[in-house]
């Protein structure tokens, strides 16, 4: 075998290297239950996320549409929300920030809760536009996650919830809040925190002349509240139950609501579900 020189080598070595490479990858093919690996180029933009491999081309996970698209609608979105975004921007898909969008897993301890759609101020393009504002530049990248909510498994049922009151201002003492329909004042196990589930518990903040942009809005000390159920006190004949709060010490819980949910909720306080009712 006569030794190899000048191009005759250069050209032998060169194939070496491009087995080598190719030994290296390994043949997908022939390995059962693994799939080929290929390397893409993924562009972050507002609104999904404009992805291309080798093996699929261009295709397009969008927030908004929750669907795929074929290549062409897929440039022509990310061009169309790129471009309203900030048509002179070079680098909008550079850096290292984040834009988080939450997911939360709620459990289902509130009847019919459903998912509420994105409003036009929480979507994907209004939170791209505050990162921009608050960091002086552009995301780099949408990050999806989800975050689960505790809540208790169980409760004691309580009664159907009649009435609330509480101190909406110096000059609304007692201010009464009711018809909610089927909701049910319930209680943990322990029997130290109450909760209301279900029913109408929305509140009319324009008629309590309230204005607030919060998600979680304090209405006031809470003062009173009244049930319907049926206790042996009472032969189990249908009664209205009535409590006021902070009678022992005046330390009263706050009345809150939560204005993503509609839902009323109770913090701190020192009242306690007891056989004979509620006691604080």
């Amino acid at each position: 075998m006569s030794k190899l020189r000048g191009a005759a080598k250069a050209e032998f070595l060169a194939r070496m290297a491009r087995g080598r490479r190719k030994a290296a990858r390994g043949n997908p093919k022939k390995k059962r239950g693994v799939q080929p690996s290929y390397k893409s180029k993924q562009y972050y933009i507002y609104g999904g996320l404009l992805t291309y491999s080798e093996d699929r081309g261009w295709f397009f996970d969008g927030h908004e549409l929750g669907m795929r698209l074929t290549a062409a609608q897929a440039k022509k979105k990310a061009k169309a929300i790129a471009n309203r975004q900030n048509p002179k921007d070079k680098s909008r898909n550079a850096g290292p920030g984040s834009v988080r969008k939450s997911k939360k897993a709620m459990k289902k301890f509130l009847p019919g809760f459903k998912r509420k759609k994105q409003n036009q101020e929480d979507s994907i393009e209004h939170a791209a536009e505050k990162f921009a504002e608050f960091h002086g530049k552009q995301p780099g990248r949408i990050i999806e996650y989800e975050q689960a909510i505790r809540y208790p498994e169980n409760f004691a049922e309580l009664g159907k919830l009649k009435e609330l009151r509480f101190d909406l201002d110096s000059l609304n003492r007692d201010f009464p809040l009711s018809n909610f329909k089927d909701c049910q004042a319930v209680s943990t196990p322990d029997g130290s925190n109450i909760y209301f589930i279900g029913g109408d518990q929305r509140i009319d903040f324009e008629a309590l002349n309230i204005a607030t942009d919060k998600d979680f809005v304090e209405l006031g000390p809470c003062t009173y509240i009244s049930y319907h159920t049926v206790k042996g006190f009472h032969d189990f004949d249908p009664t209205d139950y009535w409590h006021r709060f902070g009678e022992e010490n005046q330390i009263y819980p706050v009345l809150a609501y939560d204005r993503l949910n509609h839902t009323l909720f109770l913090i701190g306080g020192d009242y306690r579900v007891r056989p004979q009712g509620i006691v604080n």
